[in-house]
């Protein structure tokens, strides 16, 4: 039996690790969405913040008033007073936010099946079904992040009998998509950690069984 080498399976529970908190991080942000407003006379107009579980819209009021219009939205509140914002509980955000947890819930369960099976068995079996499941839990956050972007693009915010009036779209991308997003992005070099560091410890066991065959063939 050949001395184990835990190098790489070490590194890749390293970038799980990191990109699962990366993965929180980014999707409890309130800031995946993040438009400033243009300044329009001295005046900004508009203004949106957007995130996963809450939402904000900033609109000013008239000229010769002091207060704007402000727009909050909550996942919890389950509905929007403004239909114009419903939106925020269809069924594409849903969808969001669906796939974001199952990113959580996935890369936390690979993770602990990776420590529990292929760090400590060292079976090269296990490191291959810790390498796909990385690469599944990488996949869907990219979903979640995809859905996102494909889909916030084209959301409109009024829309009339002449089309669509205003886009919700005329922003950034907040930081918390793109902290989860890289976040997401880490779990692949855990996967190729994962595969690697098995695929090493196979061959080099194999190689041992054959160095010993050699050996005992010449000192017979």
């Amino acid at each position: 039996m050949t001395k184990e080498n835990k190098t790489m399976d070490k590194g890749a529970i390293g970038f799980a690790i990191a990109g699962l908190l990366l993965v929180i991080a980014g999707m409890a942000s309130p800031n995946w969405l993040r438009y400033t407003g243009l300044v329009e006379n001295g005046f900004i107009k508009d203004q949106a913040f957007v995130g996963l579980w809450k939402a904000e819209f900033i609109q000013p009021g008239p000229p010769n008033e002091l207060f704007d219009y402000f727009t909050e939205l909550k996942f919890s509140d389950g509905k929007a007073e403004d239909p114009n914002y419903d939106w925020y509980f269809g069924s594409w955000m849903n969808a969001c936010r669906a796939l974001a947890i199952l990113t959580i819930l996935w890369g936390a369960g690979t993770i602990a099946l990776h420590f529990w099976k292929s760090f400590k068995t060292q079976n090269y079996f296990w490191s291959k079904i810790v390498f796909f499941n990385y690469i599944i839990t990488s996949l869907f956050g990219t979903c979640a992040a995809g859905t996102w972007v494909g889909s916030i693009a084209a959301q409109e915010l009024v829309q009339n009998a002449d089309g669509v009036e205003e886009y919700i779209w005329r922003g950034d991308y907040g930081a918390g998509l793109w902290i989860f997003w890289i976040g997401t992005g880490f779990f692949l070099p855990a996967a190729a950690l994962a595969f690697e560091g098995g695929f090493v410890n196979h061959k080099s066991e194999q190689y041992k069984k054959l160095e010993e065959e050699f050996n005992k063939k010449i000192q017979q």
